[in-house]
């Protein structure tokens, strides 16, 4: 499903912001949480339903590795753990993303015949691939809480995280899902501090698609010069308006 497609603006959209604002003007702030991340699971399926369950069961075995630190008391324990969520997220990562690339150049090299395998490259896993092992390393140093799965998964599959690129600090959201205020603050955190939602990502893609190589560099110069403005003028621009 692309951000520019019909299903996703007419249909996507507009169901996901419908529900999630009713249920939390119902102050049903468990439902809206659940809400929206079956929608981002409807996203993710919606490109291929096998991928879903890659998507789930590494979020699974991510959210289990991160409730160990408090099991494990020494330094070099907690390098282990690190080192088994590493070898873990690369090697799916790998897998789908890069095992024709070496089979390619193993062929190349050697002159063997490896077949290619048939392989589509799951969405979004490069995000939440690099996001838990953040979140990981985050939880062994002692800087990140230990939250429940339900949480885990409400950021680490949400759907806008695909075009999202990775940002090492964003799990803190979490905090935002929790406790009073949870309406407001979990609005901003969950879609405030995603493109999908923000004007930026809207125009930079709708200009950029018309504009060639040329126009693309000169587009992503003015929303730089645009962002630096923002910032030294006292305001906080993370990424341009926020819907």
């Amino acid at each position: 499903m692309l951000f520019n497609s019909h299903i996703f603006m007419l249909l996507f959209l507009p169901l996901l912001l419908a529900g999630w604002y009713f249920l939390n003007w119902k102050k049903k702030f468990q439902l809206a949480q659940g809400y929206l991340i079956g929608m981002s699971l409807w996203f993710y399926a919606y490109a291929n339903l096998q991928y879903l369950w890659l998507l789930l069961f590494s979020c699974l075995i991510g959210w289990l590795l991160s409730c160990l630190p408090e099991k494990i008391f020494s330094e070099k324990g907690k390098k282990v753990l690190t080192g088994v969520g590493c070898v873990f997220h690369l090697g799916l990562l790998g897998y789908f993303k890069y095992s024709n690339f070496f089979l390619e150049n193993l062929n190349t090299v050697f002159h063997t015949d490896f077949p290619m395998l048939q392989i589509l490259l799951p969405v979004g896993i490069s995000f939440y691939t690099f996001q838990q092992l953040a979140y990981l390393i985050d939880r062994c140093r002692g800087d990140a809480p230990r939250d429940s799965f339900f949480d885990y998964l409400t950021f680490m599959g949400l759907f806008s995280a695909a075009a999202a690129g990775t940002d090492s600090a964003s799990f803190r959201v979490y905090g935002a899902v929790k406790g009073a205020g949870k309406a407001q603050v979990s609005c901003r955190a969950v879609l405030g501090r995603n493109p999908v939602f923000r004007v930026r990502s809207r125009q930079k893609s709708a200009a950029g698609g018309y504009a060639g190589k040329g126009g693309q560099l000169w587009i992503q110069q003015c929303f730089d010069a645009g962002q630096h403005f923002g910032t030294a003028s006292g305001g906080r621009v993370s990424d341009g308006a926020v819907l």
